[in-house]
């Protein structure tokens, strides 16, 4: 993960979309190639759900749009950053 990455995807299996569809609606994503999107796509798949993205809130709410709109189970959430003061 990047420093500014401030917010995760999580996707969550369904039985309606195809992982045909979950493949190119990630591979549409910023920084995810279609290969990425193969594998985040069988983790979500074999184990129900599994972040899929993560980056800055103006980016996210962004692909949580991306991914809702394609019929997409998704969740969008914020993660604390890392302590660096060790």
């Amino acid at each position: 993960m990047r420093a500014d990455d401030t917010h995760v995807l999580l996707v969550f299996d369904d039985n309606v979309n195809t992982m045909d569809r979950l493949v190119d609606c990630l591979a549409s994503l910023p920084r995810i190639t279609e290969g990425r999107a193969i594998e985040l796509t069988m983790r979500v798949h074999n184990e129900g759900a599994a972040i899929v993205w993560a980056g800055s809130k103006t980016d996210a709410v962004t692909c949580t749009a991306v991914i809702a709109d394609n019929g997409l189970s998704v969740r969008m959430t914020s993660i604390a950053p890392a302590d660096t003061t060790n």
